[in-house]
């Protein structure tokens, strides 16, 4: 949370989460066969394209109110702005209360659009049994997309450790 506070960087990053909060949101998803969700994907995973059959399907699938409702409900309730959702979510009134009591295994594209891996500082404390960060080069926010193999190769690695 404190990056959104404090890091302009991160904020100019998470544009959209709060603009998801406001009432043109649904609109915006809408307009021009879903292009925004096209767009963050780009900013999100630049250098990295997703193939063109598959962001017509991701595309396509925005179309939907309930797809594009459901999609934006989580960012709303993310930032406890949702309907009834008082001025905290679930998750913000639970951080800082409750810790994670299984190892993690944390990885982050060092090209990330999205989030900036500095917003995962001082998150180890949340993690009883250890938190392993691990910051991917080369890759954005689908790292898992964009380096499967490889991306699955440490996940493997790490569960194999346990």
């Amino acid at each position: 949370r404190q990056a959104f506070v404090s890091s302009p960087e991160q904020q100019r990053r998470s544009w959209y989460l709060f603009f998801f909060q406001t009432r043109f949101a649904e609109a915006a998803l809408a307009h021009d066969h879903s292009a925004l969700v096209e767009r963050l994907w780009c900013d999100w995973s630049p250098g990295w394209t997703l193939p063109s059959d598959d962001m017509s399907r991701v595309r396509a699938m925005f179309a939907s109110p309930a797809v594009a409702s459901a999609a934006l409900s989580y960012y709303r309730h993310a930032l406890g702005t949702a309907a009834g959702g008082g001025p905290q979510s679930d998750l913000q009134r639970r951080l800082g209360t409750e810790s994670i009591r299984v190892p993690c295994l944390y990885l982050h594209g060092d090209q990330d659009g999205c989030m900036d891996y500095s917003v995962g500082t001082g998150m180890a404390a949340y993690f009883d049994k250890g938190l392993d960060r691990r910051l991917i080069s080369g890759v954005g926010h689908f790292l898992h997309l964009e380096r499967p193999g490889e991306i699955n190769a440490i996940i493997a690695s790490y569960l194999e450790g346990r």
